[in-house]
């Protein structure tokens, strides 16, 4: 039951994870590779104009930029300073919900250990009861449970696991 109910939590967390990253637009940068170039190439006011557009983190960012180096009051250092804290929440915020995910792939394949021990111990328990009697399928049913809690406990482990990995990679390309 406690893996049944991690699993429901997992999927949870990781549509959150979805939306989240869809939200944010993470990996949509070519809105703001355009504004980048236009304001590079000097046409500014078409680059204000641009900055409305698709939102995603380096967006954002280059919004925020822009908009403070068009005001001209701000130094260049308070600039790159209110950049850098922007980027690092935004990026922070992309990181949000990977560590409960993270610590549920962690510990899930201990909890289908722990249903292992608990199996023998149950199977061992029907033997000690059975005496010089001993039924196999007396046993059969503390193994199986053993074997399904393991395989319940990898079945929730390795997907989010897989998942934990892609965010991660997603936030890095973000970065």
């Amino acid at each position: 039951m406690l893996l049944g109910l991690l699993s429901v939590i997992t999927l949870a967390l990781a549509f959150a994870k979805l939306i989240q990253f869809y939200v944010a637009g993470t990996g949509r940068h070519v809105n703001a590779r355009k504004v980048l170039h236009l304001w590079i190439s000097g046409e500014r006011e078409v680059a204000m104009q641009q900055l409305g557009g698709q939102r995603s983190v380096l967006g954002d960012v280059l919004s925020h930029l822009v908009r403070g180096a068009s005001n001209g009051c701000s130094t260049e250092t308070q600039l790159r300073e209110d950049i850098e804290r922007i980027y690092l929440n935004k990026i922070a915020n992309l990181r949000s919900f990977l560590r409960p995910l993270d610590m549920i792939a962690q510990t899930a394949p201990l909890i289908g250990l722990f249903g292992i021990v608990l199996g023998m111990i149950e199977a061992f328990r029907a033997m000690q009861g059975a005496g010089a009697h001993v039924d196999p399928s007396v046993l059969a049913g503390g193994i199986w449970v053993a074997l399904l809690t393991t395989a319940v406990g990898l079945a929730v482990a390795i997907p989010i696991s897989v998942f934990v990995g892609w965010c991660d990679g997603r936030i890095e390309r973000e970065h």
